[in-house]
């Protein structure tokens, strides 16, 4: 009822206000108005014009002399103040960047209005009425300063005090936006979060990442608050990161560029194997991006359009040393290498076993599905050495074309409007090791794809708009969405390699998406087979943003209050928990042909026991939600007033009120295991709640406050402390938990006996009737999940002292100090491993 009561309130507010983002779009620009004595001057005309767009705006001083100009378009602004027996006061060229406060004092004269006093943009903006710590990245800086790889404004983030240095994770085929994770202040990478255009961008089911990244020569300015962010920015943790692309002037403006890199401008690898394609002893790698943009007005001073195309590619090698089994290994023969004992002999416990003779393995004893496996093994090329015995270099490819599009409407001086349009397509693809062996991918490929053939399609959209309803009372409005597909399958995909060529049961399956290779992994050797456990998959993501704000000003207070929305939506199919995966996979260790109490046992142990068709544990994942739905919103309210307390001190005070209700299927609601009475729950069937016993915070409260004090001229004091949410969406760890993935492993009792055999192969799986609501889970399915009762998110407190000075000569210090503590990171759910002891009953079970 709650969670209904929060959705009820959160529609009549965007019906009421809107579909919305406000001030993280646009500027401000305050002041005050002074005689020579100091005094106030009331009723000054205070007029700002942008020459590039023609927009403009006016406001007057109050009984104070302070104005307040509010929701600016970023850009560059001239500023007239005009006042009765006075002289004439300008400023030239004052940046206004989004999601700050520009101030700029002016001191008339007395005398006639005809008479001017102008100032330039030399002067110094020290950050003077907001009490946040953030970072500011023009355009000029992001074109002119060296960016790393693939030109991502995220490499500049590591300029930005308290992150970490960004770094690719995950393979490219998953993020083609090559989106950089990072720390910032020691909070989870995960918690931070990047909107363009006020749109979140966010990987559901890879948070740390941002989906879509956009060319650095579109991008008008990037803002990067790190501690105590205003109260209107909600669903950040660690940064809350703002990207405003860029707009048409009146001015057309285009740009060409072409970017390439290539490995044979590079130093030589002391360490690297000479024995690559190029044999130049440089790992090949060559990559290229080229592109432009084009913006102007359609209509001068009312309607404007900029768009940018950018294609990106890279060929590389991926190289490295693997370990694959000799002539003499393959044989069977183990004289000189190990003793090999005969697992047939003895006890279950690996003891009183006798070796097998010679340390010849009989070949009468082999398993026909590796006998079949080990004729595709390739042998080594670098020599007779048993380790690191085969150099494998593999093409690795990966494209990627970025289209943005964006139109700005400025009918009057009321109404300022934009729409926006992105696209991104990439395909990237790497080649197998070990041929029609397969095997991982070797490594040195930007975040390979792994082993073959990725494709994403994602669409970016949104638009908003700003309306002045009166002087003193301000809307803004701003939707937007991410639209993901990707698809990945490997080389193999479509053949039931384990099935039909290798005879194992339980293998493959009669969707073609379990089609392919099963992973074999032989301790100390190279993995055999498709060894991507993560595909196939095919993810078709959605993410919307709504926000509704309305400003009023009053007065020394500036108010602000608005409603804030993501909703995330998984559609995904991709059974890959338990580092097992649709084909099914079989794991060879050492202690199977070892003699418990007797030699060390090593790889060649291993390698017998795959010879003998004996694993040390087998699996499968299953999909029994076809596709994995979830949906989750995070929802949130704000109110904030930033007070003009005195002409040199603004305070800024403000309150989130923030609901994140716990996640659904969309028609039904979560699965959760019940420690009490041992059974999975799955809410909305049969006489389960929705929500299967686990609730949310009706509310969760979120103080912001701060001040800002102005000693002099050229130097300012500032503090503030504020709380934020964890927004870690818990549809992550929730995705696939029985049964909506079915994880089927068989360990064994001990590490000298097998947990079955590639005679038997792996043993089916009875899928569950759900209709009751109440499911009983085997001893072999592991899962994971929340717990019962409320669920208590974490958050994050933030604090600092600053003192901003400035030296001239165009340098500004700043120091001070930033605290942050995080409070229950992350999300309290528990791994139910269920079965490591097949046969063993409850004894066997880790939590009973």
């Amino acid at each position: 009822m709650k969670t209904r009561t929060f959705l009820i309130l959160s529609a009549l507010a965007v019906i009421s206000a809107g579909l919305a983002l406000g001030q993280l779009l646009y500027g401000n620009l305050v002041g005050n108005v002074t005689d020579p004595q100091q005094g106030s001057v009331v009723g000054a005309n205070v007029t700002l014009k942008n020459n590039a767009t023609g927009f403009s705006a006016e406001t007057k001083t109050d009984d104070r002399g302070a104005y307040d100009a509010r929701n600016l378009p970023p850009g560059v602004y001239d500023i007239k103040i005009i006042a009765a027996g006075f002289t004439q006061f300008e400023a030239k060229n004052i940046a206004i960047a989004a999601n700050n406060i520009a101030r700029i004092d002016a001191a008339l004269k007395v005398g006639s209005v005809s008479e001017t006093i102008t100032i330039g943009a030399e002067a110094v903006q020290l950050q003077s009425d907001k009490s946040d710590l953030h970072t500011d990245i023009s355009s000029k800086e992001l074109t002119q300063i060296s960016v790393g790889g693939y030109r991502n404004f995220q490499s500049l983030l590591d300029l930005v005090p308290g992150t970490t240095p960004g770094q690719f994770q995950n393979a490219s085929t998953d993020s083609p936006a090559r989106a950089l994770t990072t720390n910032v202040n020691g909070t989870a990478r995960n918690s931070n979060n990047t909107r363009i255009d006020g749109a979140a961008s966010v990987f559901t089911w890879l948070p740390h990442h941002a989906l879509y990244i956009p060319p650095i020569e579109s991008i008008d300015t990037v803002n990067i608050a790190t501690n105590n962010f205003d109260a209107e920015q909600g669903m950040s943790g660690g940064a809350a990161v703002s990207v405003i692309t860029k707009s048409g002037t009146n001015a057309y403006r285009g740009v060409v560029f072409l970017y390439h890199s290539n490995h044979a401008w590079g130093a030589k690898n002391l360490f690297f194997n000479p024995n690559t394609p190029s044999g130049s002893g440089i790992p090949q790698r060559i990559d290229n991006q080229f592109g432009g943009t084009f913006g102007g007005a359609i209509k001068k001073d009312k309607l404007f359009f900029f768009t940018s195309w950018e294609e990106s590619t890279t060929a590389e090698r991926g190289n490295g040393l693997l370990s694959v089994p000799t002539a003499q290994v393959k044989s069977g023969n183990f004289a000189g290498l190990t003793t090999v004992y005969d697992p047939a002999t003895g006890n279950n416990l690996g003891q009183n076993r006798t070796p097998f003779p010679d340390n010849v393995v009989p070949q009468a004893r082999w398993s026909s599905a590796a006998r079949t496996i080990q004729d595709l093994i390739p042998l080594p090329n670098t020599g007779s050495g048993q380790t690191n015995n085969y150099f494998a270099s593999v093409p690795y490819y990966f494209k990627r074309n970025l289209v943005d599009g964006k139109l700005n409407w400025t009918p009057n001086s009321k109404v300022n409007a934009f729409g926006k349009y992105s696209v991104m397509l990439s395909p990237v693809s790497g080649a197998a090791p070990l041929g029609k062996a397969l095997g991982g991918y070797p490594g040195g490929a930007a975040g390979a794809a792994g082993i073959g053939t990725g494709n994403n399609h994602t669409d970016v959209f949104g638009g908003g708009v700003s309306y002045t309803i009166t002087p003193t009372l301000l809307f803004d409005a701003n939707f937007g969405g991410t639209l993901m597909h990707h698809d990945t399958t490997g080389p193999d995909y479509g053949t039931n390699i384990g099935l039909d060529l290798l005879k194992i049961p339980g293998t493959n399956g009669p969707d073609p998406r379990q089609s392919g290779f099963p992973v074999f992994n032989i301790s100390g050797y190279a993995s055999v087979g498709n060894v991507n456990t993560w595909s196939p998959v095919v993810r078709n993501d959605r993410v919307y943003t709504y926000v509704a704000n309305l400003a009023w000003s009053r007065g020394a207070h500036n108010l602000r209050a608005g409603f804030d929305m993501i909703q995330h939506q998984m559609n995904h199919w991709q059974p890959e928990l338990g580092g097992w995966s649709p084909r099914g996979g079989f794991n060879f260790v050492n202690g199977v042909t070892a003699l418990n109490g007797g030699p060390a046992a090593n790889n060649f142990n291993a390698y017998g026991s795959f010879l003998l068709g004996l694993p040390g544990s087998l699996g499968k994942a299953y999909q029994f939600y076809d596709p994995m739905k979830t949906r989750e919103f995070q929802q949130g309210y704000f109110i904030r007033d930033n007070w003009q307390a005195t002409r040199r001190l603004s305070v800024n005070i403000g309150m989130r009120f923030e609901h994140f209700p716990i996640m659904s299927r969309g028609e039904f609601g979560i699965e959760r295991y019940d420690l009490e009475t041992n059974k999975v729950l799955i809410g909305g069937r049969g006489n389960v709640p929705r929500n299967a016993g686990t609730t949310a915070a009706a509310v969760m409260f979120a103080p912001r406050i701060g001040m800002a004090y102005r000693m002099g001229e050229k130097t300012v004091f500032r503090a503030g402390f504020g709380i934020t949410n964890d927004p870690y969406p818990v549809s992550r760890p929730l995705r696939s938990p029985y049964p909506a993935v079915i994880v089927d492993e068989y360990q064994p009792l001990n590490s000298f006996v097998a947990g079955g055999t590639l005679a038997t192969g792996i043993p089916a799986v009875k899928f569950p009737d759900v209709s009751s609501g109440v499911l009983d889970i085997p001893n072999t399915i592991a899962t994971n999940s929340l717990q019962a009762g409320k669920l208590r998110r974490g958050y994050i407190e933030s604090y600092n002292l600053t003192v901003q000075r400035e030296l001239g000569a165009g340098f500004v210090l700043q120091t001070g100090y930033v605290g942050t503590r995080s409070i229950r990171q992350g999300v309290t759910y528990f791994d139910a491993t269920a079965g490591l002891i097949p046969g063993a009953g409850a004894n066997g079970r880790p939590l009973f």
